[in-house]
């Protein structure tokens, strides 16, 4: 099941989003903070990034207000890259929901320094927090609303209480990989209801960007 509705990225306060020479810019400022966290400087500012990426405090400006819409353009850049499974690798039926979700915390798994440093579930939580809960409870809202419920269900309630709960088991994984991603996602799915767990619902491959 596709991930509808999602932001698009930003690009820059203004001028042209297609320029070639602002794509590669803002492309620069994005993997130059990804690089700087990875580096283990997460404290990362406007000055520090200008300075390791080489340019000026106004091209900065002409891309992004701050440094928190750098995180939350970077998790965006993470998002769009993610499409799920292809559809040879689909998992079977009997197995609802464990490689889309495996594909996607492997995929996250994959910027982990970026990931860990903008989610997080104590203290202030980083934009970047929200936009990628706001895109999961779009996707079990939808999953929900076509699902066959053994009982009666408030989507949007218990859309948010799954998000909820498999946003915690995700940011405690990032920042402490005590396992794999296969084990994180069986024991996400193992707590889920029964008639959740078996439903065709979550043989969809998660997908994050918008076909």
């Amino acid at each position: 099941m596709a991930l509808t509705g999602v932001p698009p990225a930003v690009f820059m306060r203004g001028g042209n989003a297609d320029d070639p020479r602002a794509r590669r810019t803002r492309g620069l400022l994005l993997a130059t903070f990804e690089a700087e966290l990875a580096a283990g400087r997460a404290n990362c500012t406007v000055a520090s990034l200008v300075r390791a990426a080489g340019v000026s405090r106004s091209s900065f400006y002409s891309h992004f207000t701050s440094i928190e819409e750098v995180g939350v353009a970077a998790m965006r850049e993470i998002l769009n890259d993610f499409h799920g499974p292809r559809d040879e690798f689909r998992p079977a039926a009997s197995e609802p929901s464990t490689a889309s979700l495996v594909e996607l915390f492997e995929h996250l798994a994959a910027h982990r320094a970026l990931c860990a440093a903008l989610l997080t579930v104590t203290g202030d939580r980083h934009p970047a927090y929200s936009e990628l809960h706001a895109i999961l409870v779009e996707h079990f809202a939808g999953a929900l609303a076509s699902a066959e419920a053994t009982i009666p269900i408030d989507v949007s309630k218990t859309s948010k209480f799954l998000v909820g709960g498999l946003m915690a088991l995700l940011v405690e994984w990032l920042h402490q990989p005590d396992c794999s991603a296969g084990a994180l996602s069986l024991t996400f799915e193992k707590l889920l209801p029964e008639w959740l767990r078996s439903s065709p619902m979550l043989t969809e491959p998660l997908r994050l960007s918008e076909e």
